[in-house]
Parts: structure tokens; sequence; C-alpha cells
């Protein structure tokens, strides 16, 4: 994000006219999720003091849409005065210093790692607008046409730090709900107990990225008869068990439909 933290950095050109700038601290965007994994906080907290970042936190319940609103419209510069003592419109006073109303807030951008084979990549480009769901602002992609050992190659050619659950395993990254270590990188038992994972820039199979993370059950339609309730309730069952589950659901409707095929004749 560009706008500047309350902690700004000064420095000066050396020239005669000494003029002094400010270089804003850079911001982190987060929002709190009750299943997010414990090495992504530690992660987190760990990246915003080495790097003295600015993060600021939305709390759980907070939607992305409701999050980056609240960003793009306070996005003003301070007042002449120094400081952002602004109203939100002309009938709202806050405080004796708040007689002004506020400007239009400046454009905002947001830096992220998204990248083309990512599932909400979409269209986008290296600059992309926001969906039409969200406020107004730009998403600028620096990565977008990297590939995924692109990503390792960066990360251990500059020993920059990342979750320690890459070395466990995990390729992408979800919640403790809906994410497993990739099965491609599964270590064959050599009868030594010595079982476990690879870790994540080991993987040769780039397309197998996503392959740990679980696919969430598509929303049932209402049913409208006997028959579409016994179809979708068989569509969200089999998404969960997968393909051994499948096979042996399909099995249990055959059963059950030669029972009730039996009764009605």
């Amino acid at each position: 994000s560009p706008c500047a933290g309350d902690d700004d950095t000064n420095g000066s050109f050396g020239n005669e006219n000494d003029v002094e700038f400010a270089i804003p601290r850079p911001r982190v965007i987060y929002f709190q999720h009750r299943d997010e994994f414990p090495e992504v906080l530690s992660l987190l907290h760990d990246t915003v003091r080495e790097f003295d970042v600015e993060m600021l936190a939305f709390r759980e319940g907070v939607s992305f849409p409701e999050g980056l609103t609240h960003l793009v419209e306070r996005n003003v510069p301070p007042h002449n005065n120094g400081f952002s003592y602004y109203t939100t419109s002309s009938s709202e006073i806050v405080g004796k210093y708040a007689p002004y109303p506020a400007p239009p807030p400046h454009p905002l951008a947001f830096i992220l790692g998204t990248r083309k084979n990512d599932p909400n990549a979409g269209s986008q480009g290296v600059y992309a607008p926001s969906s039409h769901y969200m406020p107004p602002f730009m998403r600028v992609n620096p990565i977008l046409d990297w590939e995924y050992n692109d990503v390792w190659k960066f990360l251990r050619e500059f020993d920059l730090p990342y979750c320690s659950l890459y070395d466990e395993g995990f390729t992408s990254l979800g919640t403790v709900k809906d994410t497993l270590p990739c099965p491609a990188l599964k270590k064959e038992d050599g009868g030594d107990g010595n079982e476990g994972y690879w870790p994540a820039y080991m993987l040769e199979d780039w397309s197998l990225e996503r392959a740990g993370r679980i696919a969430k059950p598509k929303k049932a339609k209402k049913p409208t008869s006997t028959t579409a309730t016994t179809t979708t309730t068989a569509a969200t069952e089999t998404a969960i068990a997968g393909e051994k589950g499948q096979q042996d659901y399909l099995l249990k409707l055959e059963r059950e439909g030669s029972k009730e095929r039996s009764r009605l004749t």
C-alpha cells in the first residue's frame, strides 16, 4: 500500500538546500481467520518485526470487501496543518480540530503474489483493477508470470524467510481444515520407519502444487423431489469421500435402488 505509517523515516538530499523527504514504511494487510495455521501467524509476526513493516490486521469476521473499503475510503493525505483532521461529511465534527471536509481519497494499490496459474488469477494482467464487488483499487501482480520453481529459486537464492510448513511437504496453504501435505512429496517407507514428506522446493511436477488442498463440496441446491434429494446428497458426499468413497457410495445407491424397485413391484 502507498499509505505511510505513523512512524515515517526521514532523510535529506545532501546539497546546499537540504530537502527533507519521508520514506513510508511498507504496510502489510492481514485478515484474521480462526482456522489459520499457527506457523503462518509465526511467519507473519517474525516478518513484521525483522523488516520493520507496518501491519494492519482486521479482526475475525471482517470480510475482504469491508476491510478494503475501510482502507480505500481513508487513504487521504494529511491536512495542511500537518494532521489528518478531517470529517467524513459536512455535518460531522470530530473534536474542535475537525472542521474541514476530507478531500477525495488518493488512488490505492495493493501488491499481491498472484500467479497466472492461481485459481483467482482469471484474466488479470500485471496491473488489474479490482473486481466489481470490491471498492476501487489497483492490483499489482509483479510475479504474475512466475512458475512454481521461480518462486522457490528466488526464496532460496536470497535466503528469504518462508513458512516452516513448506519444509514439511506443504506446497499450497489454505487453512487447517482444507490443507494437507502434497501427496507427490510423500517419502517411501524404506522399512526404517523414516516416513514423512520432502520439502516443497523438491516438487518436480509443478501442476501438483495444489494437490494437498481439499476441495470444498459444492453447495447443495434445494431439492424439488425425492430423486433430486438423492442426487444432491450423492454429489455432496462423493465430493468429500474421494475416489474410493465415490465407488462405495455408488454401490450403496445401486443396492438401495434395487430394494426400492423390489418394493414397488
